[in-house]
């Protein structure tokens, strides 16, 4: 990438008053959102990076840089709305606008997205955007409050959810599709439409976007406040996953909602460094445990604190700005990479003669890819470089684009 389509990525009407640093984070795990779904349509792996049984180092680690995709994304959304409350000024409430933009996401999941995962017509799950969706409209109705009431909340949902773990489903009689939808993934079964895939529950995910609008007060103090603050509340994060990973005291789930994963931290006798590794960093996601919140928002804490050097100047390397204009079209870019990775799957398996059904009109998602199909690990991240050159410049433009615009509906986006 030349120095001049450096620069002009960081020209100065891409501003607007923005914390570099949140863009920053935002656009990297944007990146490696990317990872994990060229793995999904490309990898020929043919086991879950969870089970333990099955995996591998690689491919774990694959999976587990991913991992710090959403709950950046929820804490994010959080802060973001902080800020635009504040720029709005202090009593102003976002709910409205928070409102309509969360309808917004659920609507675009439920439609455009769900068709992008599989290009089968009127199919849609319950995933990151229709939960990202809801966390707006319930930080929307928190914004009446204080922050400090969202924080408190936010914390009690990510500290207290897995004492939610004994109940199931089934407890709830004909009500249990809504537990699914509030707390235990996979499947609820609608009483008006069947079974409905559910990836993200609302609780805790909620409850991550609440903590970032209560801590939102933090992106207004000075950059070395910032880092500081960012840097002790990693490292604090980071020391209580270990000491709960280790002692399995609490914060997640002894049965895994995927087999083979490994719930409670227990090395077998004799096992090697790479399995305690593994084991040691593999928690539960669905829903997101305490552990895994821990961990997770911890990387995200210190990653933040890292770019914090960043708020005083426009000038990045390369790959910075990259990470910087994904960043600051994030729905744009979400769809976009859908479309992109699915079509060049879709193409791919069709020239070199590999089953391509799955990846046609039809397919469902979530599926295993066919026996016969899929690819090295190496080509994943082959592809994942060639697919984000293709997105770079469309959200350049409309990077440019947003900036200038003055229609609400272009913030959406």
């Amino acid at each position: 990438m030349s120095r001049r389509t450096v620069d002009a990525a960081a020209d100065p009407p891409l501003d607007r008053g923005r914390l570099v640093s949140l863009d920053l984070l935002r656009g990297l795990v944007m990146i490696l959102m990317a990872v994990d779904h060229a793995r999904y349509y490309f990898s020929g792996a043919h086991v879950s990076p969870e089970d333990m049984a099955a995996t591998n180092l690689p491919l774990f680690m694959t999976r587990w840089i991913t991992h710090l995709c959403a709950p950046a994304f929820f804490f994010l959304c959080g802060v973001s709305i902080y800020l635009s409350r504040s720029r709005a000024g202090s009593n102003t409430s976002p709910a409205r606008s928070t409102l309509a933009r969360g309808i917004w996401l659920i609507l675009l999941e439920l439609t455009l997205i769900g068709f992008a995962w599989t290009f089968n017509p009127g199919y849609s799950i319950a995933g990151v955007i229709w939960c990202l969706g809801w966390a707006m409209i319930f930080v929307g109705v928190l914004s009446f409050t204080r922050p400090v009431v969202a924080f408190s909340v936010g914390a009690a949902m990510i500290t207290l959810h897995n004492l939610l773990d004994p109940l199931r489903v089934a407890d709830f009689g004909r009500a249990g599709w809504i537990w699914s939808l509030m707390h235990a993934p996979w499947s609820a079964h609608l009483p008006w439409d069947g079974q409905f895939v559910v990836l993200f529950p609302l609780i805790p995910w909620v409850g991550v976007a609440a903590l970032g609008y209560g801590a939102g007060a933090l992106f207004e103090q000075s950059v070395e406040q910032r880092r500081r603050a960012l840097l002790i509340a990693g490292c604090l994060m980071l020391a209580l996953f270990s000491l709960l990973r280790l002692t399995n005291v609490y914060g997640n789930p002894s049965q895994p909602s995927i087999d083979g994963a490994m719930g409670d931290f227990r090395v077998p006798h004799g096992a090697n460094l790479e399995y305690a590794f593994i084991g040691f960093l593999n928690v539960e996601k669905y829903p997101p445990s305490f552990q895994y919140l821990l961990m997770t928002l911890g990387v995200c804490a210190l990653l933040l604190a890292a770019f914090q050097r960043y708020d005083d100047t426009r000038r990045l390397p390369a790959g910075g700005s990259m990470m910087r204009i994904f960043g600051l079209v994030p729905m744009f870019y979400y769809v976009l990479h859908l479309f992109v990775l699915h079509t060049m799957a879709l193409v791919v398996a069709q020239i070199s003669g590999q089953p391509h059904e799955w990846l046609g009109w039809g397919g469902k998602f979530p599926i295993a890819s066919p026996a016969a199909y899929g690819y090295p690990l190496p080509v994943v991240y082959l592809v994942t470089a060639a697919a984000l050159l293709i997105l770079y410049f469309p959200c350049l433009w409309f990077a440019r684009f947003k900036a200038r615009a003055r229609s609400e509906w272009v913030r959406f986006l």
